[in-house]
């Protein structure tokens, strides 16, 4: 087991159905949404977009992307290859 310091509060986290990815969404301080390598848990990318805690995330079936919504209203969608920096 590991322990990484988000330095945010972890809302969601859900596993990649394609690839030894992870991943997670955040609230205060950075609201953001973070892909992670797995097992190492090293941040592929951190995506911003919200301007409150990302409060809901979920994967479309096939797995190629993903949706969040924050209490700021907004609702974000990343596809598999968007979300890579």
């Amino acid at each position: 087991m590991q322990c990484i310091d988000t330095g945010s509060q972890v809302c969601n986290v859900a596993w990649s159905k394609h690839s030894p990815e992870l991943v997670s969404t955040h609230g205060y301080s950075y609201n953001q949404v973070v892909i992670w390598k797995y097992p190492s848990l090293q941040p592929v990318t951190k995506l911003a977009g919200h301007q409150t805690r990302v409060l809901y995330l979920a994967m479309s079936p096939d797995g190629e992307s993903i949706v969040t919504g924050a209490g700021d209203e907004k609702k974000n969608n990343v596809g598999r290859e968007e979300g890579r920096g």
